[in-house]
């Protein structure tokens, strides 16, 4: 096992969710001034962030690879200052209820792998906001024995 298949099952969980139009990996598209962003909204990008070995012998060891879900939105509290019922009935796929449903997806679970501790979630932060725009990313980790024989 290495981190890419940890990186693929977040994704394929993700798409599960049916409430992102775009998943994929983080190629760079929340680079740049927020508000020119090329990102269809909500977008979740799955970004590998790095990780850590422990190790049992000169060989074997456990690898714990950290994830970032940045979870993109248009900002729902301009949406909700609207005067459109339409818009405001729409909010629900604001920023907080995507984060909503990412943690609980990925919390503890094995994700169909053999991972050594599940994905753990470590922290929620704003990495961008706007009048129209937010970015959340939140931080996972998860750990898989590691063979290097």
């Amino acid at each position: 096992m290495t981190f890419q298949d940890i990186e693929n099952a977040i994704l394929a969980v993700l798409q599960g969710l049916s409430v992102f139009k775009v998943v994929k990996t983080y190629a760079g598209e929340a680079s740049g001034e927020i508000e020119q962003l090329p990102i269809q909204f909500p977008s979740a990008f799955v970004v590998y962030s790095g990780s850590k070995y422990e190790w049992v012998d000169t060989k074997t060891g456990m690898e714990t690879a950290s994830f970032n879900v940045l979870v993109c939105a248009r900002s729902a509290r301009t949406i909700m200052g609207g005067i459109n019922e339409d818009v405001r009935e729409n909010a629900a796929t604001g920023a907080y209820a995507l984060v909503n449903a990412v943690v609980p997806a990925l919390a503890w679970k094995e994700l169909g792998l053999a991972l050594s501790v599940p994905v753990k979630p470590l922290g929620i932060r704003l990495l961008a906001s706007t009048k129209t725009t937010v970015i959340y990313a939140i931080e996972l980790e998860a750990a898989f024995d590691r063979d290097y024989s």
